[in-house]
This record gives C-alpha cells, structure tokens and sequence, in this order.
C-alpha cells in the first residue's frame, strides 16, 4: 500500500523495531485523517449554506426585476396619456 507523505513523514520518525511506536504513529494518522474528514465536511456544509443563500439572492433579484418591468409598465401607462396632453408625444392634430 502506498504511503502519502504524511504517512511516510510519520513512519521515518518511528523505529522500525518498536510496534507500540509503529502503531501509535498510525492512531496518531487515524485521528488527522478523521479531523480532515470533518474539516471537509464542515466545508461542505458552509458550501451548501452559501449556495442555498445565493439561490435566495438570486430569486429576490429575480422578484425586483419583474417589480421594475412593473415600475416601468405602470410609469408608461400614467405618462403616456399625460405626455399626449400637453402635446410631447401622440399625434399631431
């Protein structure tokens, strides 16, 4: 089995005579590989919430753009009769 370099660090500090050493070296790379798991884990988890959020973001700017079209919308169904009226726009009698 191949060792990553932690692992081959650890080992090269162990004598190779010494089990007890041996095996605690590697309860020591179980304990570090257990804390990167939920190192990754809690990274997901932050990923997840900051996904979720900008899909949140995203749908409110998707609500303030259609409320805008609105905005615009209502602003051209008051002003153009009031544009007509006083001659700005409309036809020329």
């Amino acid at each position: 089995m191949h060792n990553s370099g932690v692992a081959e660090t650890v080992m090269s500090n162990a004598p190779a005579t010494n089990p007890f050493i041996i095996h605690r070296s590697a309860i020591t790379m179980h304990y570090f590989a257990i804390t990167m798991h939920l190192s990754a884990i809690t990274i997901h988890l932050y990923t997840i919430t900051i996904h979720r959020s900008a899909i949140t973001m995203h749908y409110f700017a998707i609500t303030v753009h259609y409320s805008a079209i609105r905005v615009h919308h209502s602003a051209i169904t008051i002003l153009h009769p009031v544009c007509e009226g006083i001659g700005v726009v409309g036809h020329p009698d």
